[in-house]
Parts: C-alpha cells; sequence; structure tokens
C-alpha cells in the first residue's frame, strides 16, 4: 500500500468503526446485559473476525486485480452500490423496540464465538471493505504490502 493512502486509510476505518452496525449494536446490548469485563471477550472474537473479513477481501481484491482490472472496478461499484442500498434501507425501516427481558450469563468462549461468528457474517463489514480497499490497493505493491 501507498504509504501516503495509509494515513487516509486509517481515519476512514476509524470513522467506519464509530457507525452504528450489527456489530456495535452486540457490544452495546452486551456491555448493558452482561457487564464490561465479560464484553470484552465478544470483543476478542470481534477483533479475529474483523481481522478475518479484512484479510480475505485483500486477498480477494488482489486476485481480482490481477486478472482484469475491469473486474476490479466492477466489484468496487457493486460494493458500493451495496453499501448505498443498505444505507436507504436503514433510513427507511422504522424503529422497533423489545422488552428488555433479562438475559442468561454467556461462558467466555460463547462471547468469543459470538463476536467471531458475527464479524464473519456481518454484510457491512464485507460491503465496506469490498467497496473501500480497491482504492487503497496498488498494483505496484505485493499482495502483503498492500
Amino acid at each position: 500500500m501507498n504509504p501516503e493512502l495509509l494515513w487516509v486509510l486509517i481515519p476512514t476505518i476509524a470513522a467506519i468503526s464509530l457507525t452504528p452496525g450489527m456489530c456495535m449494536t452486540l457490544a452495546f446490548t452486551l456491555g448493558l446485559s452482561q457487564g464490561y469485563r465479560r464484553t470484552l471477550w465478544m470483543m476478542w472474537g470481534e477483533l479475529a473476525g474483523v481481522a478475518t473479513v479484512v484479510s480475505t477481501c485483500v486477498l480477494l481484491l488482489a486476485w481480482i486485480q490481477a486478472l482484469s482490472e475491469v473486474y476490479f472496478a466492477m466489484l468496487a461499484l457493486v460494493g458500493g452500490s451495496y453499501l448505498l442500498w443498505i444505507a436507504y434501507r436503514l433510513w427507511t425501516q422504522p424503529a422497533r423496540f423489545s422488552s428488555g427481558e433479562n438475559q442468561p450469563q454467556l461462558s467466555a468462549g460463547a462471547l468469543l464465538i459470538l463476536g467471531y461468528v458475527t464479524a464473519v457474517v456481518n454484510p457491512k463489514g464485507w460491503g465496506f471493505m469490498i467497496a473501500l480497499l480497491p482504492g487503497f490497493m496498488s498494483v505496484d505493491y505485493s499482495t502483503l504490502s498492500n
């Protein structure tokens, strides 16, 4: 990756991380129901899941970029379109509230797995990575450098 682009990527990822989504909602909910310290187990799983998503997307995008720049650009457009569709759906759907029933205490292992699975199946994470990473990847650098 171009070192100058890294200074743009880091604040972009930080801003995206602050937007509410499935993982942040889970962290907030578990923080309220399980407590701060127990929620940290879920956060370790989230970090591992996000690392899985990012590395998979980088490898996938590098492979597609090696095939054709046209496919690479098309995938970036599809990823961006998906994000716009999700934003529209979130903006137009009505709010739903549930009753605050007491939740059972989950084990550390269950919280770790819950965090990992939530991060890996989160479509927002995949969509953001597929839409954003092409702008930060360069053919001048190897896959590992990107």
